[in-house]
């Protein structure tokens, strides 16, 4: 099941929500009132899973929250949410951003795997970075097709 909190920040026109939980077809989140709020910034970071269910949930919670006006702001992305956003556009509101996210690594000496944060606007596809072993110190790499899980922060940098 899917919990929530916000924060409201009145003096930078922000509002967070953090999510834990899964984005399922018991998902509740309520109806948002962003009555001078010009930053929504949404953190996945406590998101465990996703599912079919959850993403039409969460496609209504999107389109029932009038976004016009405000920038939307995802952080703390994992693949599960990263894939969402690859397969359909609108899971990232058209003016939405992806802050951070983490992506899939492993080691070939150890087989450890694990999933690596990395902010979005700092993140070089042209030079996708290793990134040592906790277990081994060997250089783990990326794990999974690099021109489709990166696809997203064409669009949504």
């Amino acid at each position: 099941m899917l919990t929530f909190s916000n924060k409201t920040d009145h003096v930078t026109k922000t509002l967070e929500l953090t999510l834990e939980g899964a984005i399922d077809d018991d998902m509740a989140l309520p109806a948002l009132d962003l009555t001078g709020i010009a930053h929504f910034t949404i953190d996945f970071d406590l998101v465990a899973a996703i599912n079919s269910m959850g993403v039409k949930k969460w496609m209504l919670f999107l389109n029932s929250s009038n976004l016009d006006k405000v920038h939307v702001i995802f952080k703390n992305c994992h693949p599960a949410i990263i894939e969402q956003i690859n397969l359909s556009k609108s899971f990232l509101p058209n003016h939405g951003k992806v802050e951070s996210f983490y992506a899939d690594y492993i080691c070939e000496s150890c087989d450890h795997d694990q999933e690596v944060h990395f902010r979005s606007v700092s993140f070089d596809t042209d030079n996708i970075p290793d990134h040592p072993c906790p277990k081994c110190q060997a250089n783990m790499e990326f794990d999974g097709d690099e021109d489709y899980y990166f696809m997203f922060l064409e669009f949504a940098q």
